[in-house]
């Protein structure tokens, strides 16, 4: 299992900053590494609300299907993923940051489902913890320059 924590302080009030990182028909413009978004729902971002996230990974495209599955109203929320025998699950955390502005945590796991995700995982897991890592804070600090930019 793999696990990854990154937080990101943001000087824009938490209200905004929740509503701009669940806007995501606009995760392609404001995150670098996305660079398609199809929804597979209609709708307001809530409980079920599903889509298709494509970015380039290791040289190729990858596109990844995500349900959201807890949303708390600018406290955090939950997506879940299941891709190549291992579940993801993604958990955004808001909180008032000390000093002024928002902090966002981002807590990612990954959890093999299939004996060869678990042999993949087990051969393959630093670089891929790397590279995972490496991608997360780059589409916080992407988000982070989003929501400054926005006010």
């Amino acid at each position: 299992m793999a696990r990854m924590t990154c937080t990101e302080t943001i000087d824009a009030p938490r209200a905004a900053v929740f509503a701009r990182s669940t806007n995501i028909d606009g995760w392609a413009d404001d995150i670098s590494g996305i660079t398609r978004i199809e929804r597979v729902t209609e709708g307001p971002f809530g409980v079920g609300t599903r889509f298709r996230e494509t970015r380039v990974m290791m040289g190729k495209e990858a596109t990844e299907e995500f349900e959201v599955t807890e949303v708390v109203q600018d406290e955090h929320y939950t997506m879940a993923a299941e891709s190549c025998g291992t579940k993801y699950l993604s958990t955004f955390r808001f909180a008032d940051a000390p000093g002024g502005g928002t902090a966002v945590t981002l807590e990612f796991e990954g959890t093999p489902q299939t004996m060869i995700a678990k042999v993949m995982g087990a051969a393959m897991g630093p670089m891929m913890k790397k590279m995972m890592r490496k991608a997360i804070a780059q589409d916080m600090a992407d988000l982070r320059a989003a929501c400054e930019r926005a006010g």
